[in-house]
């Protein structure tokens, strides 16, 4: 039977963190060493549960990357679409002066 997750308490991922983003795939001795020197704060949790909060933290990282890579994709294509619009607007703009100075032109 398959063991509930374990919830790490703030502190603790505080150190795990601050280990991760030095050391993002830390050997079996340095997740040991983590243990050792963090003593009662890591009292109840062993290697294992250690070894899969890096592996989940860099699971995350990961989908998190993935994510800002589609949404800047998503924002380039917009800015393409919006500098086309400006392109259109400025043209537009240019149309309707010139049509108004005509206008303006005749009238005096």
């Amino acid at each position: 039977m398959a063991s509930s997750p374990m919830h790490f308490f703030d502190e603790q991922v505080a150190v795990l963190e601050a280990f991760y983003a030095h050391y993002p795939s830390p050997s079996a001795s340095q997740r040991h060493q983590i243990k050792l020197d963090n003593g009662m704060l890591f009292i109840d949790v062993d290697d294992a549960q250690i070894h899969a909060w890096f592996r989940n933290r860099r699971n995350l990282s990961m989908m998190t990357r993935e994510v800002l890579i589609a949404n800047k994709n998503v924002l380039m294509e917009e800015n393409v679409r919006l500098k086309h619009d400006v392109v259109e607007l400025m043209h537009e703009n240019h149309v309707l002066r010139r049509n108004f100075s005509n206008i303006y032109a005749r009238r005096n």
